[in-house]
């Protein structure tokens, strides 16, 4: 039985020998390839030359450079926190604003301890250690040893209806700056006066109207935005007042006034602008914004309990 199984595994080996001499020669050679691949593929390691000195780096001082760089932009700088303004107790009464469209100059009509009136620039000083900050249709913000402090127009404050003696008009900045566009041109409607003449007084409003026909004038809206821009003129504007019974009554009319060379008398009542009922001061204003581009502007009132239109062409 040992015989028989000797001679069937001498005859398989003898049969099978080159198959496993091939498995064999198949390993040693997948070993010699592997190891030639490695020795190709892999870096060579780098010899640091001798006596090379090390450089050290600084970090903190690598870490400020990046930051200076600004690689992904510079944060917004936190806004600073406004400040509540309260009302002041000051001896100042604000009379009347003038606070044009955004980009002009504006003014207010402050008396300050019963000194008089005085037009002030906003960034302009009130008193001894009092700037005048913001200027509002309705009211200004008076710096007062940093301290915001509100005055309102005069006549507000007391719940009684508002009158003023000057023309509020709308102001969205605080401070002012060089016109970058013309200015609206609603003053002229709502203190309207006749044609300058001449020996017209010196001190009157710098603006030249002409007559276009009955009840009707045209004017420069440059020459108007010029005056406008300038403190010296605000008193020359004439005045308009609330009307207890409707619109809004031309108050004063003084000799070469704005209202007066537009046209108007004292007296006369206005109830529309370019179809737009007015009955305060705040219409005013809204008007005065909406016609800021307007080239005609109609006028309805009445004067002496008579109806009476005005028209007033708007040229550059």
């Amino acid at each position: 039985m040992a015989v028989s199984v000797n001679s069937q595994v001498a005859r398989w080996f003898k049969n099978r020998w080159p198959d496993l001499l091939a498995f064999g020669l198949l390993i040693v050679l997948c070993w010699l390839l592997a190891r030639w691949t490695w020795q190709i593929v892999s870096p060579e390691a780098i010899a640091e030359p001798a006596g090379a000195a090390r450089v050290s780096i600084d970090t903190a001082a690598a870490a400020d450079f990046i930051v200076a760089a600004h690689l992904f932009g510079t944060a917004e700088a936190p806004r600073p926190v406004v400040q509540a303004a309260v009302l002041t107790s000051l001896n100042v009464k604000l009379k009347g604003v003038f606070a044009a469209d955004g980009k002009e100059p504006a003014f207010a009509i402050l008396n300050s301890d019963n000194q008089g009136d005085r037009h002030i620039k906003a960034g302009g000083e009130v008193k001894s250690g009092v700037m005048l900050a913001e200027i509002h249709p309705q009211h200004v913000v008076l710096n007062r040893d940093g301290t915001m402090e509100l005055l309102e127009l005069e006549g507000k404050a007391g719940g009684a209806p508002l009158k003023s003696n000057r023309l509020a008009l709308p102001s969205r900045q605080t401070a002012p700056k060089p016109a970058a566009r013309v200015a609206p041109e609603i003053p002229s409607v709502i203190a309207p006066g006749a044609p300058q003449a001449e020996g017209a007084p010196a001190d009157a409003f710098n603006l030249t109207v002409k007559p276009a026909g009955a009840n009707q004038y045209s004017f420069s809206r440059n020459e108007l935005n010029k005056a406008l821009q300038d403190p010296k003129q605000l008193q020359n504007l004439g005045g308009v007042e609330v009307n207890p019974t409707g619109g809004v009554t031309i108050s004063n009319v003084p000799d070469g006034s704005l209202t007066q060379k537009l046209g108007l008398q004292q007296g006369d009542v206005l109830n529309r602008i370019n179809g737009q009922a007015v009955s305060s001061n705040n219409d005013l204003a809204r008007l005065y914004q909406q016609f800021g581009q307007v080239s005609q502007i109609t006028v309805e009132g009445t004067r002496n309990g008579k109806p009476i239109n005005l028209s007033y062409t708007v040229q550059q």
